[in-house]
């Protein structure tokens, strides 16, 4: 075959597959904006979630080396739990058999964008491929559909919330803070965590990884709210995907 006649079929390939995606992209969004809702003229990503049952989710903003990753994991599978983990694009090019262990372990991936950046300061279409990109990186690797994303930061707009169901994703908050990451000791983050007022039913948890004292306080966070009498779940078997709303606070509800 002529060079020309190569490169014409590179090019309608290449069309073909940009065509597909947009596509995509375009499905899945449309599906999600539907679904969402803004109070008042603003859009509110996911603190905590209003249900009956007792449960709460549990998410980790996974930083640092993996070695804390690991033990966080013996301690989620002593106690038979599963979890959230967000990653960004560095974190899961340097430790992609850790990426692989967590979905085979059976936690929900998320997403932090391809750079941990906050998305307040980038143009629409700059949110989009932040999440994009590492969509198709970690679908294409490990065959994976990730839905979820955590606000870096915790900073958002509704620019940002727009952009990130127009990707098929549901934003996540969380509604207790560990805090684990200032390394104050094991006993504050235990009391911040099942003395707060804001522990109920629904309540999403956030922790990070490379906390000094996270794998010593999880242990004895599981233990209490067992006690309590609550289920601890990843944010994927908390959340509802369509017919919801949201209050200025973050909390979704079902509608009726």
């Amino acid at each position: 075959m002529k060079k020309s006649g190569i490169g014409g079929v590179l090019l309608l390939a290449l069309t073909l597959i940009t065509g597909l995606s947009i596509l995509y992209w375009r499905d899945v969004g449309e599906r999600l904006m539907t679904a969402s809702a803004s109070v008042n003229g603003t859009e509110y990503p996911i603190y905590s979630v209003e249900c009956r049952d007792p449960r709460i989710a549990l998410s980790f903003q996974v930083k640092g080396s993996n070695e804390n990753l690991r033990k966080i994991e013996k301690v989620l599978e002593k106690n038979q739990v599963k979890a959230t983990f967000f990653v960004d694009g560095a974190w899961a090019k340097a430790y992609p058999e850790d990426v692989r262990n967590l979905i085979e372990g059976g936690h929900d991936l998320g997403s932090s964008g391809k750079e941990y950046r906050e998305m307040t300061a980038l143009s629409q279409r700059a949110c989009r491929n932040q999440i994009r990109q590492l969509h198709e990186s970690i679908r294409e690797k490990f065959g994976y559909e990730m839905e979820l994303f955590s606000l870096p930061y915790g900073r958002y707009d509704n620019r940002v919330i727009q952009s990130i169901y127009a990707c098929g994703y549901y934003p996540v908050c969380w509604s207790v803070d560990t805090m684990d990451w200032k390394n104050y000791g094991k006993q504050d983050i235990i009391s911040r965590v099942t003395e707060y007022e804001d522990l109920k039913n629904g309540a999403i948890i956030r922790w990070n990884t490379n906390g000094k004292y996270t794998v010593e306080a999880l242990e004895q966070v599981l233990k209490i709210l067992r006690e309590k009498g609550y289920e601890v779940v990843p944010v994927s078997r908390l959340i509802y995907r369509e017919n919801f709303y949201m209050d200025s606070s973050g909390r979704q509800f079902a509608k009726e």
